[in-house]
């Protein structure tokens, strides 16, 4: 609910930005420019070589909220782990292997959720729901991760573990209900980068892999 919130306050200034530049143009007769220093998308989409390093090292308080759409190679959607998969915060999807997801929160258990091509994930600590249905709840447990959070794959102790393949929507990170990062798929207007942009923090997070994200249609 409080990241809901957040949200509809970040896009009523952004347009509130936007209509006082453009009723102030229209009373000086001068051009219209957008203030926004990126242009949003509908996602982003990774070939399966680029990944988003967040900064956030996981802890047993992590909750994360994402959409992806048309993910088709086996890869970490999310994870942060110190040494192994029992130990860090994550999502794994097998998606040649019987579509199956797999959770990371203390211990890698496999979920047996068969993936779909369009999915709103939640993962609340130990509690992992899909499109409003809960599908693993694994027991919650104090920990933490000294490895900071990857997007598009994950990261082992490191080192870059499973790039997956697939569109991002958006992708929030809070703990205990407090939201702590809003990241939404932009163009960077500055250099035509095809980014994130996080709400929270205002800044531009891009690239750390190889290769370019492929930009969604424009918003």
């Amino acid at each position: 609910m409080a990241s809901q919130l957040q949200l509809n306050l970040n896009k009523m200034n952004l347009e509130y930005q936007r209509c006082l530049v453009y009723s102030s143009s229209i009373i000086n007769h001068t051009e219209y420019e957008d203030p926004l220093p990126y242009t949003p998308l509908e996602y982003i989409e990774s070939t399966g070589t680029q990944y988003i390093n967040t900064g956030y090292k996981p802890n047993g308080n992590s909750q994360y909220e994402l959409e992806i759409t048309n993910s088709t190679v086996n890869g970490v959607l999310f994870g942060a782990y110190n040494s192994g998969w029992d130990n860090g915060s994550g999502l794994y999807t097998n998606v040649g292997g019987g579509n199956n997801h797999w959770m990371h929160y203390w211990k890698n258990v496999d979920t047996y959720y068969k993936s779909k091509s369009d999915e709103v994930i939640v993962m609340n600590k130990d509690l992992l729901t899909i499109n409003g249905s809960i599908i693993y709840a694994v027991g919650t447990k104090s920990f933490s991760v000294t490895q900071p959070l990857y997007i598009f794959a994950g990261n082992m102790g490191g080192k870059v573990e499973q790039p997956v393949k697939c569109r991002l929507h958006y992708f929030k990170i809070s703990e205990n209900d407090v939201l702590l990062h809003h990241f939404i798929p932009v163009i960077r207007k500055s250099d035509n980068v095809v980014c994130l942009y996080d709400f929270i923090t205002d800044q531009f997070f891009t690239n750390a892999g190889s290769g370019v994200f492929t930009a969604g249609g424009v918003v």
